[in-house]
């Protein structure tokens, strides 16, 4: 397993020998118990029963054993890999140590038909060195039961693709208590658990980070929070959040003023009804009144003069005044709306929609025939100020603009940039506005993906892109360049359907994919440290 000897003081790429580092191999061998060393001298080798190059591991049967491989890293490691990968097909489970060389025809051969990758975050000390490796490295993984499978029955793509695993070091709710206000998203949720370790390596690789898509801006506030200092653009096309995001950045304090404001005024309109008491008319009714006088409030601070008319056939969103009052107004509205459904501002033949209505309002909820008092966003309103400012401080070197997104990647995206995509998810269309719900139609969204994302990807531009899982869309993607992963999305919004991830770049060195052709890295990042 463990190489001869080589200079342990300076690395060279040209290099075959590379002794695998001890402390890498008991954690490993902890969790699969090896049984045999195929590439092993009589001085280091890590099993009992092992073969050296004498007996040409190559040559030997590897049965059923567990085998550990740190083959040689020259020339013939394709030659080792099909024969892990062959052995795997015979029983043997086979755990390979190897360079994450993605770029290479051994790679995509036969790592791409692994049962699992895990990339080592960082570079490892083979052997005894002070110094680190040139290249990254990966653990690749054959299993016995995975392969048979794949040559006896066809596997359907979702089943195929690999679940990403490169978490944040941070808690869901840590991540979530760094928003201004709650939507119907999950990003709190997928960086904890999935995407938070490639978020930071796509913007530490990179000289500007665009958040195409803003939101809530969480990727934004992820980035600052974990200390990112490169230059970023937080872009919002829906009107109130725009302003929303400028007036916290620049306006903490008359933004704090203002949601205090809104929160005593719902708070006194609710003040009679108990949490517990029974739910009936005078708590509808109650109900009813908090929701008609937000949208009051909200009517109050649309820019006059505009044919709503022609808004409404255009689904163009109304034109809002950018005041402190109007931001303090949305962060009251968007923390008291039913499952966080978003507060557009949709223009109808009248005026102003009407999202907050009594049947969405959390104010005062019907909860099993009770009454439940501010059933969401109760701790940021009872406290706005704490959570205001903080949000503001990280948004204070963060361009804000308001621009249509895709519009925005095709004229300012290209080499050294980090674009992450969050658009309309596919086949949802009840948390966005008239303009933007398009993109939920499948054929809609490649189109624009094609027009806008491919010149930028050609420019050198990086992206990261989440979606609902859509198996033509993820076929797209992979044909055009992009590697697709699998995340688990949040329960209440999930309906059965994974979270799909494309990326167009290496995960670990950041490194574009050639476009036109996938590397389709399957892999779990499970290993965090170099041992």
């Amino acid at each position: 397993m463990a190489r001869k000897t080589f200079n342990q003081v300076h690395f060279s790429s040209k290099t075959v020998e590379w002794p695998t580092p001890q402390g890498l191999f008991d954690e490993l061998d902890e969790e699969f118990n090896f049984t045999l060393d195929p590439c092993a001298t009589d001085e280091n080798a890590k099993c009992k029963k092992y073969f050296t190059e004498a007996d040409d591991g190559l040559k030997q049967d590897w049965g059923q054993e567990t085998v550990f491989m740190n083959p040689p890293y020259g020339r013939k490691i394709g030659n080792w890999m099909e024969k892990a990968y062959e052995s795997s097909l015979k029983g043997a489970t086979v755990v390979c140590l190897v360079p994450a060389r993605t770029d290479t025809r051994w790679w995509h051969d036969y790592s791409m038909n692994a049962s699992e990758i895990k990339f080592i975050k960082g570079r490892l000390k083979f052997g005894n060195s002070k110094n680190s490796a040139p290249f990254p490295s990966a653990i690749v993984v054959f299993r016995p039961a995975e392969n048979q499978n794949s040559n006896t029955k066809k596997i359907d793509l979702l089943e195929k693709t690999q679940r990403i695993c490169m978490p944040s070091v941070k808690g869901n709710m840590d991540i979530t208590d760094l928003l201004p206000f709650n939507l119907l998203g999950n990003k709190a949720e997928l960086l904890a658990d999935s995407i938070g370790g490639l978020v930071e390596n796509g913007a530490n690789t990179s000289d500007r980070i665009i958040d195409a898509f803003g939101g809530t801006g969480a990727y934004i506030h992820y980035l600052k929070d974990i200390g990112s200092d490169k230059p970023m653009i937080l872009n919002e096309f829906e009107p109130v959040r725009y302003i929303t995001h400028k007036q916290v950045k620049d306006n903490p304090l008359s933004v704090s003023f203002a949601v205090e404001y809104y929160h005593v005024k719902i708070s006194d309109m609710v003040k009679h009804l108990k949490n517990g008491d029974r739910f009936d008319s005078v708590a509808e009714e109650a109900r009813r009144k908090v929701a008609d006088y937000l949208y009051e409030e909200d009517k109050g601070l649309v820019q006059p003069w505009q044919n709503f008319s022609e808004l409404s056939k255009l689904k163009t969103p109304a034109k809002r005044k950018n005041t402190p009052e109007l931001a303090g107004l949305y962060i009251t509205m968007q923390n008291q709306m039913l499952n966080y459904r978003s507060i557009n501002s949709d223009a109808t033949e009248k005026g102003l929609k009407q999202d907050m209505t009594p049947g969405r309002n959390a104010t005062a909820v019907n909860e099993n025939g009770k009454v439940r008092l501010f059933r969401t966003g109760g701790r940021i309103l009872r406290n706005p100020r704490e959570r205001i400012f903080s949000v503001s401080k990280r948004l204070r070197n963060v361009e804000i603009t308001n621009e249509d997104a895709w519009k925005l990647i095709d004229e300012i995206a290209g080499e050294g940039d980090f674009v992450l995509v969050d658009s309309s998810y596919l086949e949802a269309t009840e948390n966005y506005n008239q303009f933007t719900k398009e993109d939920s139609d499948p054929g809609v969204y490649m189109e624009k993906v094609r027009k806008y994302i491919l010149p930028a990807y050609e420019r050198g531009a990086k992206f990261l892109i989440t979606n609902n899982w859509d198996d033509e869309i993820v076929t797209e993607f992979r044909q055009i360049g992009f590697t697709v992963f699998k995340a688990e999305r949040a329960k209440i919004q999930s309906k059965g359907k994974p979270e799909l991830i494309a990326i167009n770049f290496n995960p670990i060195a950041g490194v574009l994919n050639p476009i036109g052709r996938s590397p389709d890295i399957d892999f779990y990042a499970g290993i965090r440290k170099a041992a």
